[in-house]
């Protein structure tokens, strides 16, 4: 969704978690607590069977996705 995307974006542009929380409070969206973005990102890791950060981001550009 819309809301997946921004994290990953975020996280392909080298942001962490607690940088991407602050810069989507800032930006009025919610929902926008570290814990949340936590938890996406390990939903986001598991839906596409990535290991790591670098692992989602590198499948995510193969597949067209970001």
């Amino acid at each position: 969704d819309e809301f997946d995307l921004l994290i990953l974006k975020d996280l392909a542009d080298g942001l962490t978690k607690k940088e991407i929380s602050e810069k989507l409070k800032q930006q009025n969206i919610t929902p926008n607590s570290e814990s949340t973005i936590d938890k996406k990102v390990s939903r986001l890791f598991d839906e596409f069977g990535a290991k790591n950060t670098h692992h989602l981001i590198a499948k995510l550009v193969r597949e067209g996705k970001i």
